[in-house]
């Protein structure tokens, strides 16, 4: 289940108290349009990605869920977290949330003035201490109602804000008081596909300054929860048939292993390129099956690569033809051979390792080698 939910804005990337922006509330009264925010100062999502809860979650809060609960959300889902700063009208994709689990009840016991450093402490109101410290916690239940859960090894905030359209990003035209909204698999895995693209080129810019984490750590949870994604039954089966490559694409050659018997109805070699557009555009697209697939030269019989995958759209056009998640070969690939002239086909099959092994093996046979780009079998 997807879900996207609005934030108050906060300008350290949601990892604790943020001074600066409270100092602006306080002395311009420029804060969010949330009634809580205007009020006090701050806004409890400020520790969404606080790094000092526990190493392997995040605890968070989003608003309203001390009223009301997306009771349609699964355990496991995943949140896209978006706000808008002051006085703007401009989105921003500023986290995720992946492996999320909403809770009956807090599981951090802590108020949130204890987690504030004390140098910031003196500037702050009464009124708003009183919320801090928990003496008056109306409306929430509890002094902190951190009752979001999520892994994070799967979750991370945006080591920048990612501008986002709401109509092309979302397919919404507006937010208007809806506080959070559910989604589908595909325009999740698009706007994660498209925060992968930013923060790609916020690394190559070299630009580290005020990032609200690193680019790297952003990157491999990003490609962990893409995979997580691909690999969980969260697709459902009408989206997976949409995604299958193009039919006029699709010639069968048979070819039969003897471990025992194994039948590959392998596609017709596929152009890189062609791999790398969109479907929509006119790109093919292996299907969501598990199965094998092979990479050589048009006009070549010797492989660069054989491998194995368990989801081949998931293997071969985001990993090993767009890098989109990890995948070793593919990188040395890309980055020293001509891809326009390289060719790609796959095969469906329920046993993938051993239809792998026998592959390589018969290549080994053949060539007395294995495929460039293949270390072991």
């Amino acid at each position: 289940m997807f879900l996207v939910w609005r934030l108050a804005w906060c300008s350290n990337g949601y990892r604790g108290w943020d001074d600066l922006l409270y100092r602006e509330w306080l002395f311009y009264g420029r804060c969010s349009g949330f009634g809580y925010v205007k009020r006090y100062g701050f806004g409890h999502e400020w520790w969404n990605f606080y790094e000092g809860f526990s190493k392997e979650y995040y605890y968070g809060y989003a608003p309203p869920i001390h009223t009301l609960k997306p009771t349609k959300f699964r355990d496991g889902g995943i949140i896209l977290f978006i706000s808008t700063p002051p006085q703007t009208r401009k989105w921003y994709l500023v986290g995720i949330y992946g492996q999320a689990k909403i809770l009956d009840a807090p599981e951090v016991e802590t108020t949130l003035w204890e987690l504030i450093p004390e140098k910031y402490k003196g500037v702050i109101r009464e009124e708003t201490a009183i919320k801090l410290k928990g003496i008056d916690h109306d409306p929430l239940p509890a002094p902190n109602y951190f009752v979001i859960k999520a892994k994070k090894e799967y979750s991370t905030p945006m080591p920048k804000p990612m501008p986002i359209d709401l109509r092309k990003d979302l397919k919404v035209p507006m937010m208007g008081q809806a506080m959070f909204m559910y989604t589908d698999a595909e325009t999740t895995l698009n706007l994660l596909e498209k925060a992968m693209d930013f923060i790609k080129n916020l690394r190559e810019d070299k630009d580290t300054q005020d990032l609200w984490i690193s680019n790297e750590t952003a990157i491999e949870r990003l490609a962990k929860l893409i995979s997580y994604i691909y690999e969980s039954d969260f697709l459902p089966m009408k989206e997976q048939e949409q995604i299958v490559a193009d039919s006029s694409t699709i010639k069968v050659e048979e070819e039969v292993l003897h471990i025992p018997t194994v039948r590959l109805g392998w596609s017709s070699w596929v152009p890189w390129r062609k791999l790398e557009l969109d479907v929509r555009l006119g790109g093919v697209s292996p299907p969501d099956s598990p199965g094998v697939y092979e990479a050589k030269y048009e006009g070549c019989d010797e492989r660069l690569v054989i491998g194995k995958a368990s989801n081949l759209r998931m293997r071969v056009k985001q990993g090993l033809v767009k890098g989109k998640v990890p995948h070793s070969a593919g990188e040395k690939i890309r980055l020293n051979e001509d891809i326009s002239r390289i060719v790609v086909r796959w095969a469906e099959t329920d046993r993938p390792a051993a239809a792998e092994e026998e592959l390589h093996k018969r290549h080994l046979e053949k060539f007395g080698k294995l495929p460039k780009y293949v270390e072991h079998t």
